[in-house]
């Protein structure tokens, strides 16, 4: 039964083709999906796919991942607006809630935290009746979490759409700080507003000013005399905030003003760690100028190069003496253009002619085994490779695979990459392996194996 990719696919002329078989449209897959939520949330199915699918009688309110999603949300938490239009237009209930409490308005603001388009989502849920004051077991509204995740242009539209702003916890000059103009932030400070107040998730008005962005109404703020160092919730900073949101402006103020580069959050990691991580390479290299220090771990055991998140950062922080071995698998497959996948694209035929590892019969014996390409291509481990061919319960013969800790990772002066050996799972696992191969990587994701 293959109605599950077609429709994920955007195959229309698929999804006819099992229909006229007499496949369900509502039929459910291993993980408990229906063809609509597949098409719902997937950016290859427009929305064709959904009124083929509604036309053809599927339920667009059928429950999926647990009961704890819908199509609708499915459709709205992957920006795609047309097709939760049709969804609407069918009757999808705006106002589904999970068992954990969670509505469709909760799960878009988390979803799309930072999308451009969430105000615009979030406008057109509450235009067609999402309820806003919702809130989830755990104490999640859609006002709370916008707050916490910096989107404080939503939390003005929620708020101008009348919602309740008491989960916010804000004083007016704390509201001034997020939403307003640098004029009323002075006026509220002239009426006495507190520097030392916190807001639901414990961030002071000096803190907002630095999720803002703001570098005018941080001076006004600054000059009022706050803690430059001060915390919020988790020990994140001002200059934390501002790395992990790529505000360079604000970011070279602070340590002009002298505020602590080194200083860590509760897990330890640095504003240059935060930087790292979220790509904002212009703030990796004002904080590297300044002396921060690329080589510190957090309590993970990561530094800013493991958790670099693109190219760029990662040549300046190689730039500053780090390993480019270091940096991250993902991080690793994008750089060599690897398109990975979740399924190997091959024929169990395929796999159980190549899913041995085996030694070169040659120094080196290039390896033209389809199958070790594949796992090459996606990255994935040799348990789902034995997964998607019914192999789990081969607990002696170990299947050759590229998901591996400790290879090599070194760049050619001709812009090639080189990988060793590795090793995959531990000793006591079915599938551990100590490697011995060498993969040459091209930049657009060619790649030759070497036994």
């Amino acid at each position: 039964m293959h109605i599950h990719s077609f429709a994920s696919q955007g195959d229309c002329d698929g999804v006819r083709g099992e229909l006229a078989k007499g496949v369900s449209v509502d039929t459910r897959d291993e993980l408990n999906f229906t063809p609509l939520a597949y098409a719902a949330g997937s950016p290859d199915a427009n929305e064709e796919m959904i009124r083929l699918l509604i036309d053809a009688g599927a339920d667009v309110n059928a429950i999926v991942d647990h009961s704890r999603k819908c199509p609708l949300g499915l459709a709205v938490c992957s920006g795609a607006l047309e097709k939760a239009q049709v969804l609407s237009d069918s009757s999808a209930d705006i106002n589904f809630v999970s068992p954990q409490g969670y509505t469709v308005l909760i799960d878009v603001v988390h979803s799309l935290h930072d999308d451009e388009t969430l105000v615009q989502i979030v406008e057109y849920l509450v235009s067609n009746g999402a309820e806003i004051d919702c809130e989830s077991d755990y104490g999640e509204s859609p006002l709370s979490v916008t707050s916490h995740l910096g989107r404080f242009d939503a939390v003005t539209y929620l708020l101008d759409a009348g919602a309740d702003p008491t989960p916010l916890q804000w004083t007016k000059l704390m509201k001034a700080v997020a939403s307003e103009t640098c004029g009323e932030v002075q006026r509220q400070l002239d009426l006495g507003g507190r520097l030392d107040d916190r807001d639901r998730w414990d961030r002071t008005p000096w803190l907002l000013a630095s999720i803002v962005g703001d570098v005018e109404k941080a001076k006004v703020i600054h000059s009022a005399g706050p803690n430059p160092d001060d915390r919020g919730r988790g020990g994140d900073t001002a200059l934390m905030y501002c790395a992990a949101r790529g505000h360079a402006d604000m970011l070279n103020w602070l340590i002009q003003i002298g505020v602590a580069i080194e200083a860590v959050d509760e897990a330890s990691n640095t504003a240059l760690m935060l930087a790292a991580q979220m790509g904002h390479a212009e703030c990796v290299s004002l904080l590297l100028q300044s002396g921060a220090d690329p080589s510190r771990m957090n309590e993970y055991d990561d530094n800013a190069i493991s958790m670099a998140s693109n190219e760029l950062v990662m040549r300046l922080l190689c730039d500053a003496g780090e390993d480019m071995a270091d940096i991250s698998t993902e991080m690793k497959r994008t750089h060599l253009g690897l398109d990975g996948g979740d399924a190997l694209r091959v024929n169990t035929s395929v796999y159980e002619s190549g899913c041995r590892p085996r030694v070169g019969r040659a120094n080196p014996e290039v390896m033209e085994i389809p199958l070790w390409k594949e796992m090459v291509r996606t990255g994935i481990s040799a348990h789902q490779a034995k997964a998607q061919f019914r192999d789990e319960d081969n607990m002696t013969e170990t299947t050759w695979c590229f998901d591996r800790f400790g290879m090599s990772f070194t760049e050619l002066p001709d812009d090639r990459f080189v990988q060793i050996g590795g090793e995959h799972e531990d000793y006591y696992d079915p599938d551990f392996c100590i490697y011995k191969d060498v993969v040459v990587h091209e930049r657009s994701g060619a790649f030759q194996i070497m036994g």
